[in-house]
């Protein structure tokens, strides 16, 4: 198998095939940070400034009317006067330049005034900032995972790099691609594309029948495409995410890769996920996924050597996760079983599928058991039929 595996390396190592695919994958991992070269990095100071006047301006709005009665309303009076306070608090300090302990500080002691008030009793008068990567969700939960967010940062000197920020460190920059701005369908599809044409070129040029001819066992021929596969693809998009890393690095820095993501664990539980530990839990099941893909990739390229079959095959569990429909009906009761459940890479490891998943031990251990079988049963034609 491995002087199969060095013939089918050599075979597509220099094609014109894998330029292109390179290209797509910088392309896209580049698309933040090509559309944020001509933006002014004052906007994230404007665009945070301008989340917290439009809070203060709700408050306000409040107690404006609550002034046509402030003997009646005068206890609600003085607590819209007391959140008022925190914020504009914030509004004197980020209305220029700052100290980003003393921003996370009074952050802090807004959440937790905040969840006094839900715990209160009266969580429909809490007034959240509206930044554009929140969900105003008044809950206990949410509120303590801002607690969390914030006394971290304070512990470990951190400013906080929302994901709305623009020219932002690399570690920063590549967390909020992979999780925010490039669909995971974009990425998943390049790597289909790769397996389909690999899978399919044999029959496509007439050269299958030369394999099938061969004393090698056929199920050693398949396996040896499948090496070929992460053998050629894996470093393609590996060279493009060190472009996109290397040229975020010379303008904005490294970042912080112990820098927190907070990550829920059921209904009202949550934990700290640093940026590190992201992607290398985001690269480890990208691997797992592309193991299953190439097995489906081989196991439907034994049926058939139509590139747009094998492609149509491969997208077909992409498409269940893409649509949402596993969010609903008698699917939704078995997702945490199917492999689809666990494409969308960033979603999972954050926890914010619309769909119920396992753990990461269950997602990893759905994907190689599904791959297994792909590959069992291909392995079971082959012994069959002894050609490819």
């Amino acid at each position: 198998m491995i002087e199969q595996f060095r013939l089918d390396f050599k075979r597509n190592f220099l094609t014109s095939f894998n330029v292109v695919i390179l290209l797509a994958f910088a392309l896209v991992l580049l698309s933040g940070f090509l559309n944020d070269l001509n933006s002014d990095v004052a906007i994230n100071q404007s665009t945070t400034f301008t989340a917290i006047k439009s809070a203060s301006a709700t408050i306000q709005e409040r107690i404006k009317g609550l002034n046509e009665n402030p003997e009646e309303n005068a206890e609600m009076l003085t607590a819209e006067k007391a959140r008022l306070k925190y914020v504009q608090d914030m509004i004197l300090l980020t209305a220029g330049p700052f100290d980003a302990q003393e921003l996370n500080q009074l952050y802090l002691n807004y959440a937790k005034y905040n969840l006094q008030e839900i715990q209160a009793g009266r969580g429909e008068s809490v007034v959240l900032l509206p930044f554009p990567d929140k969900e105003l969700n008044v809950t206990e939960t949410e509120l303590k995972k801002d607690i969390a967010l914030y006394e971290y940062l304070i512990a470990h000197q951190m400013a906080e790099v929302p994901s709305y920020f623009i020219k932002v460190p690399a570690i920063h920059y590549l967390t909020n691609t992979l999780l925010y701005r490039v669909p995971i369908f974009i990425l998943l599809l390049f790597f289909c594309i790769q397996l389909a044409q690999l899978f399919t070129i044999d029959k496509h040029n007439g050269t299958s029948q030369l394999l099938n001819d061969a004393p090698t066992k056929k199920i050693k021929l398949l396996t040896s495409k499948i090496f070929t596969f992460f053998a050629l693809t894996l470093p393609l998009f590996f060279i493009a995410l060190g472009i996109v890393f290397l040229l975020n690095v010379s303008l904005y820095g490294l970042g912080q890769l112990d820098y927190p993501l907070i990550v829920s664990t059921g209904a009202e539980s949550f934990q700290i996920l640093t940026m590190a530990n992201f992607l290398l839990l985001y690269l480890l099941l990208l691997l797992v996924i592309l193991i299953f893909l190439a097995t489906l990739s081989a196991f439907s390229s034994l049926f058939s050597g139509n590139f747009g079959v094998n492609l149509f095959v491969l997208v077909v569990p992409i498409l269940l996760m893409q649509s949402g429909i596993l969010a609903s009906g008698f699917l939704r009761k078995i997702a945490k079983f199917l492999p689809s459940s666990y494409l969308e890479v960033g979603k999972f490891l954050i926890r914010t599928t619309p769909w119920p998943v396992g753990s990461l031990t269950t997602g990893l251990s759905v994907l190689l058991l599904s791959a297994a079988l792909c590959y069992v049963l291909s392995a079971l034609v082959l012994q069959k039929r002894q050609a490819l």
